[in-house]
């Protein structure tokens, strides 16, 4: 597991993608690792699976999982963030949990924010969820009920 205080992992097709890494600083470019922890992570045309830090950027890449205090991503997307604060330039974001979400268009499927600045398209709302728990409720009802008489 590399260790140190400011790491760079530039990954040509050839060379493996780390498995761990652990540093104040890491900037991946062209790369990739499944997991990082650092004070600050910069990832431009890149991935990493899951990230730990304060402050993350990512630039043309991807990240499948994030907590960090603030999140910032132009072009990218990210699968799972949760932050104090994210910032998107033209990027998509699975599911966002944040204190506060800052973009012009916000795209994502599921957004929790206490403050959002931008226009938001998201594929769950407060309707969708409420149908969608209604919906979920009456069929769990109907089984148990046919399940019940089928017993008598």
């Amino acid at each position: 597991m590399p260790n140190s205080d400011n790491m760079h992992l530039a990954s040509p097709p050839a060379i493996p993608i780390q498995e761990r890494v652990s540093a104040e600083e890491v900037n991946i470019q062209q790369g990739g690792a499944q997991t990082v922890e650092a004070a600050t992570v910069h990832v431009m045309q890149g991935g990493v699976q899951q990230v730990r830090a304060e402050q993350v950027t990512v630039e043309h890449g991807g990240i499948g999982k994030v907590n960090a205090h603030r999140v910032e991503v132009t072009n990218g997307g990210v699968g799972l963030a949760q932050a104090e604060q994210i910032a998107m330039h033209e990027g998509q974001i699975g599911i966002a949990i944040a204190r506060k979400v800052t973009s012009p268009e916000i795209n994502s499927v599921l957004l929790i924010a206490h403050e959002i600045n931008g226009d938001v398209n998201t594929m769950i709302t407060s309707r969708t969820a409420a149908l969608g728990g209604l919906v979920f409720g009456a069929v769990v009802g109907l089984f148990l009920t046919l399940i019940a008489n089928k017993r008598s």
